[in-house]
């Protein structure tokens, strides 16, 4: 059997559309446009922008806020897919901001292989610490796609 998948009448794959976007940008993950990200002594802020993780872009509309807490922990912001959650025509709620924590060292991001039945995806967005006085240390490590080297790789 053949199937199409970007043909008329034949239901286009997100699995095949996120692979195919993986594989062009050779498994690169990184802010499409926008995505600022600030933090004041208590919260995280990522402003408007698009950002294509495991080859699905995930836009903010607006903004996007993350709490912190105040126990003493090394701190990763991350953006996470999460394709066990509930994806409707009217909710989305397969991809979050969330903050992993350990108290000895920096954790590791979870990076389940999604084109072979991975669920969980997580890009690391900045790094910081948490102390009774709140966030301390924090720096922006998102990556940034760079559209000169995928237009090399392409070629």
């Amino acid at each position: 059997m053949i199937k199409g998948y970007v043909f008329s009448n034949q239901l286009a794959s997100n699995d095949v559309d996120s692979m195919i976007f993986r594989k062009m940008l050779d498994y690169n993950d990184g802010i499409l446009n926008g995505f600022e990200i600030t933090h004041t002594t208590t919260s995280i802020t990522v402003g408007e922008g698009t950002f294509l993780i495991a080859g699905r872009p995930v836009g903010v509309v607006g903004s996007e806020s993350v709490t912190a807490g105040t126990s003493v922990a090394f701190c990763i912001l991350v953006l996470e897919i999460d394709l066990t959650q509930t994806a409707t025509p009217l909710t989305f709620e397969q991809a979050s901001f969330k903050i992993i924590s350990s108290g000895t060292a920096y954790p590791t991001v979870t990076q389940e292989d999604m084109d072979n039945g991975g669920e969980i995806y997580q890009v690391e967005l900045a790094k910081f610490k948490t102390t009774a006085n709140g966030i301390t240390e924090f720096t922006v490590t998102a990556p940034q796609l760079d559209y000169d080297a995928i237009q090399t790789q392409i070629s």
